[in-house]
């Protein structure tokens, strides 16, 4: 019993110990300052923004034809979310590094006439990160 009182003490005295928070005075109640509402994500479109950048550097080689360089086509979004010869996701939704088509692109082993502006790869990698949506 003398050892359970004095974890029950030893617990008081450490939880008491601590400094209580601040008030937070940064909204417009407890400060002077007027919060300013942050501007809202811009969603990224596949059919905007990631299909052109993908037409004009890959289709190409990545076209579906019989006559094509590579058997992973990008010709539309459902290809562009499909597998490739090794039945791995080339775009996990959500997460780009673990996306093979993103991990093509910030390596740099596509496409093979040269790198793609980072600005480029930044919005493929935002597009995927916002989901992979088809829109």
């Amino acid at each position: 019993m003398k050892v359970l009182a004095l974890l029950f003490a030893a617990l008081l005295v450490v939880g008491c110990g601590s400094k209580p928070k601040a008030p937070d005075t940064s909204g417009p109640r407890g400060g002077t300052e007027p919060q300013t509402p942050s501007a809202p994500a811009t969603d990224v479109s596949f059919a905007k923004d990631i299909h052109p950048i993908l037409s004009e550097n890959c289709l190409l080689c990545h076209s579906g034809t019989p006559d094509a360089k590579s058997p992973y086509s990008i010709a539309s979004y459902k290809e562009v979310m499909g597998t490739g010869k090794d039945e791995v996701a080339n775009v996990l939704a959500g997460d780009p590094a673990k996306s093979l088509l993103c991990q093509m692109l910030v390596t740099g082993r596509m496409p093979p006439a040269g790198r793609l502006p980072q600005e480029q790869i930044e919005l493929i990698k935002k597009w995927i990160e916002q989901g992979a949506i088809d829109n």
